[in-house]
């Protein structure tokens, strides 16, 4: 082809030597453009056994990941293994049954995707035939015009070895071949340019089927790995689905009695709650209760705080523990003890909160004193100096007390008392905390004729008079008995001496009755006989008035009654 296309540009131009050589370069490079194009396509043809090379090493590839495979499944039956030594264990072996359903749960998504995935890529691999075959069509277009290019270039080669056959026989065709040859220069430089646009076309229809021959690969090795990966995640689903139904099942007959145990706990668990709420709420309610008692306890406590700052309002303090514990030992009002009984001295009139009636007459006077002024004070700071100091000053006042009470002499005014008086303090810790900064305060008080006495110590002394009067109480029954008895004695035989001179009497009438009778059956019952014969009475019936025999005894006397 390129030495006919050299003599048709000979003859043609001619002289025209560097013409010819410029055509013969540009049909060389049409055919260096052939030929890199068939070198494309050999390219192709080379990248498609690259391709089937690459597929053979993913089969490898795919063949070491199921061996790979197998060796995670004999994993898996040495781990199968050891969950079912794991299944004693009741906690863990429900753990990891939620972890397998979890995976399995994982592993259905994740199949759902490799089926979407795969779907995908089928689709694309579809898209990709479809263009490989029109880049095949369109291959199979440009070798046909290459074949029509061949079969105008034979019919130049003609038409040249006509025109040189005819060149000779006549001059005058000369310019005629020279447009022609003209024409068939245009006709070249267009085909040159449509080949050069074909060749551009076929480079970048290349391109696209080179480059969709690596997405084909890659799509195609992408299928393949999701229908291996597919085949495998169905076959190790299908598996795992079994095992883990086989072991669901094991794993609930195992859990029944544990459920049925669970249901029963969970049940009492209920009831306990309940139970709890109810005792929470009863819990609650008390404890509010307790808040607002101590609440309340407070303020009366600040209330009462208050009140025995005050003289008046310690003095009704001590006044009703007094009759309290009065009250405690038994003791009547105005029978065993009397309050605010006055008397008048030199000094003026004394009113003791307290006189004791003793059984024989005698009284013990009681005087309530609430010495606390300095003992609160205590109670209130916090320096240990200053509460020392504060207790001996309640000391003091107590003392001073003592002293007041010992002035009075009140057993003095109340004839038959005791030469001492009790000064009652109604707190224990009035009389320990000044005892305690005193030592000799109760020796001093005694002294003085004044006895210290708290609650305690009272009541034990009340108790102690309360059993004096049960006793003289008792004595004096018993002389009242003694007396009753003398006078039931006396009327006693009285009566007996009655009752003697009524039988006397019984006896007496009887043996007038027996006189009567006599007189009236020896005299008058005869005349009564002829008397009822004469009127026509019955004889039998009886006109005698019977005696009685009256037998008396005689009450025994007293002074028979043998002791």
């Amino acid at each position: 082809m390129d030495t006919l296309l050299g003599v048709l540009l000979g003859l043609v131009v001619g002289a025209g030597s560097g013409w010819s050589l410029g055509s013969s370069r540009s049909k060389s490079s049409v055919e260096k453009t052939i030929r890199d194009l068939e070198n494309r396509v050999k390219g192709a043809v080379a990248n498609l056994d690259a391709t089937q090379k690459q597929a053979t090493i993913f089969q490898q590839e795919n063949n070491t990941l199921k061996s790979q495979q197998d060796k995670l499944y004999s994993e898996r039956i040495n781990v199968e293994g050891v969950l079912k030594a794991l299944e004693s264990q009741l906690t863990s072996t429900q753990e990891q049954a939620n972890a397998l359903n979890s995976q399995v749960f994982s592993l259905t998504q994740k199949n759902e995707k490799s089926v979407g995935e795969s779907s995908r890529l089928e689709n694309e691999l579809v898209l990709a035939k479809e263009r490989l075959e029109e880049a095949q069509k369109k291959i199979q277009d440009l070798q046909k015009e290459i074949a029509t290019l061949n079969t105008q270039s034979q019919k130049l080669t003609t038409e040249n070895n006509s025109l040189k056959i005819s060149l000779g026989t006549s001059e005058s065709e000369k310019n005629i071949k020279q447009e022609a040859v003209k024409y068939l220069e245009d006709q070249l430089t267009q085909l040159k340019s449509e080949n050069k646009q074909e060749l551009q076309l076929l480079k970048q229809q290349n391109q696209h089927i080179v480059a969709g021959l690596k997405q084909q690969m890659s799509e195609t090795f992408k299928v393949l790995a999701s229908e291996v990966l597919k085949e495998e995640s169905k076959e190790f689903k299908s598996k795992a689905e079994e095992d883990l139904t086989h072991r669901q099942r094991s794993i609930e007959i195992t859990l029944k009695p544990v459920q049925d145990n669970l249901i029963k706990l969970e049940k009492e668990i209920q009831e306990l709650e309940k139970e709890r709420t109810g005792s929470y709420r009863e819990l609650k309610s008390q404890v509010e209760s307790l808040i607002q008692l101590e609440k309340d306890l407070r303020q009366e406590t600040g209330n009462l705080v208050k009140a025995l700052r005050q003289p008046i309002g310690r003095g009704q303090w001590g006044e009703v523990i007094l009759e309290k514990v009065l009250q405690l030992s038994g003791m009547v009002e105005n029978i065993h003890y009397m309050k605010q009984v006055s008397s008048t001295s030199s000094d003026g009139t004394i009113r003791p909160d307290v006189v004791v009636n003793l059984p024989n007459g005698k009284n013990i006077v009681i005087d309530s004193k609430a010495v606390m002024s300095a003992y609160l004070d205590a109670l209130e700071l916090k320096d240990d100096t200053e509460i020392e100091n504060a207790y001996k000053n309640h000391a003091s006042q107590l003392k001073a007390r003592v002293n007041d009470l010992s002035k009075k002499e009140y057993f003095a005014q109340f004839q038959a008392s005791p030469e001492f008086v009790i000064l009652f303090l109604p707190a224990e810790s009035l009389f320990s905390y000044a005892l305690q900064f005193d030592k000799e305060l109760l020796e001093y008080a005694s002294l003085k004729n004044v006895i210290l006495a708290t609650p305690t110590t009272l009541i034990g002394l009340l108790r102690a008079v309360y059993y004096g009067w049960k006793q003289d109480e008792i004595a004096r029954n018993a002389k009242e008995i003694g007396q009753s008895a003398n006078e039931i004695y006396d009327r006693l035989a009285k009566m007996i001496e009655h009752f003697n001179n009524l039988g006397k009497s019984i006896r007496k009438s009887g043996e007038m009755f027996d006189k009567t009778a006599g007189s009236f059956n020896g005299m008058l019952r005869p005349s009564l006989n002829r008397l009822k014969a004469k009127i026509g009475k019955q004889q039998d019936e009886n006109l005698e008035i019977d005696q009685v025999d009256i037998v008396t005894k005689n009450f025994c006397t007293l002074d028979d009654v043998q002791d």
